[in-house]
This record gives structure tokens, C-alpha cells and sequence, in this order.
């Protein structure tokens, strides 16, 4: 008697269209109807800032932000002067911080108001 070897994947699509095929015309219309209502209702999932999203949105928000990842990597290996660029940015940004004295004395003075008012929330908690 021969035997069958199939994959977990090819078990799941064979127990697929064994279910689709044993389903009437009126049932398989509501569950693709039911399937596809869902991908785009907006109360099934929430972004990372808690609004509500679609699964097509928050998978498609996922798909644009793999692709953006994947280009940045490709230009900062790609292109040798962009991150000397960067550094030199940087580098420029502390400078004109730390060595203006107007600039550095602003930055003390949001510092020190930032952690007056955290304080003062500490103590209303």
C-alpha cells in the first residue's frame, strides 16, 4: 500500500478545500463576506498610539515600516560619507550647546524647570 507524505502545509490547504467544498454557496459567501468585514474593522486592533486601526492598516503600517527599515540600513552601509555626515551633526550639536553660553545657560534653566515640575508631581502623588 503506498503511502502519502505530505507537509503541514499542504495538510492545512487540503483541510481547506475540503471545508470550502462541503459548505453551501449562501454560508461560504457570509464567511468570506464576515472574513473581509473584518481585515478593515477598526475595532479589532490599536496602534502603538492607542488609535483604533484595522488588521489591513496595522498590517500595512507594519509592511511600510519594514520597507523605510530596510532602505535606511541600504543607504547608511551603502553610502560611506552619510554617517560621517551624522557624526560631524552631532558632533556640531554639542559644540554649539555646550560652547554658547546663551544656548547652554537656556538648556540649565528648561532642565532645572522640567525637574522642579517632576518633583512637584512626585509630591502631589
Amino acid at each position: 500500500m503506498p503511502t502519502l507524505n505530505l507537509s503541514e502545509g499542504e495538510i492545512g490547504k487540503l483541510i481547506q478545500s475540503a471545508v470550502i467544498m462541503h459548505l453551501s454557496p449562501e454560508i461560504r459567501e457570509k464567511l468570506i463576506t464576515e472574513a473581509i468585514e473584518n481585515l478593515f474593522d477598526m475595532n479589532t486592533q490599536r496602534d502603538y498610539h492607542g488609535k483604533k486601526v484595522s488588521i489591513f492598516e496595522q498590517q500595512f503600517n507594519y509592511a511600510v515600516t519594514q520597507v523605510a527599515s530596510e532602505e535606511i540600513k541600504r543607504i547608511i552601509e551603502s553610502d560611506v560619507g552619510f554617517m560621517e555626515r551624522i557624526h560631524n551633526m552631532i558632533q556640531e550639536a554639542f559644540k554649539k550647546t555646550f560652547e554658547d553660553g546663551d544656548v547652554r545657560d537656556r538648556m540649565v534653566k528648561n532642565m532645572t524647570k522640567a525637574i522642579e515640575s517632576g518633583l512637584k508631581l512626585k509630591d502631589v502623588y
